[in-house]
């Protein structure tokens, strides 16, 4: 497991992942090298709070990056993604119930991992108290948890 901080600035658009062979991002800083590494992993697991609709912005910034992940072919319009990583997960937890963001963020990594041909799983917390120390009391979360860590694993 990799435990990240990451400081960066989201995708520009430049489209510089498309010029080249490698699926790799062409800005260089602490996400693109992170986003290098990507395809080596057994799975891609992201865990994040819902704010407003969605995963936070330091998520956001490396799912825009693993754009660098797929080429377009612009003649055809098909799609050719990296090989690696068959697995995407999400640990969610928001405030609010699951209609109030955790769907749509639910939504945003099922398509990501729909549109790259990944398995998929996923353990969303609703009605999340703010106190993390709170969540870890709750011991239908953690087996949760460990039955999502189970399925990741592929067991």
């Amino acid at each position: 497991m990799t435990k990240l901080k990451l400081k960066s600035a989201g995708c520009t658009v430049c489209m510089g992942c498309q010029k080249r062979a490698k699926f790799e991002c062409v800005i260089r800083d602490e996400v693109s090298t992170l986003v290098k590494r990507i395809p080596g992993f057994d799975a891609v697991v992201f865990a994040t709070p819902v704010y407003f609709f969605g995963p936070n912005a330091q998520i956001k910034v490396v799912l825009d990056r693993m754009f660098s992940h797929t080429k377009i072919d612009m003649k055809t319009g098909k799609y050719t993604h990296v090989k690696g990583y068959p697995v995407i997960g999400l640990l969610a937890t928001a405030g609010g119930d699951l209609n109030e963001g955790l769907n749509i963020c639910k939504m945003i990594f099922k398509t990501l991992a729909e549109f790259t041909s990944k398995k998929f799983e996923t353990l969303l917390v609703p009605l999340a108290p703010a106190d993390p120390a709170e969540l870890l009391k709750r011991d239908d979360i953690k087996k949760k948890a460990f039955h999502m860590g189970r399925k990741l694993a592929g067991k």
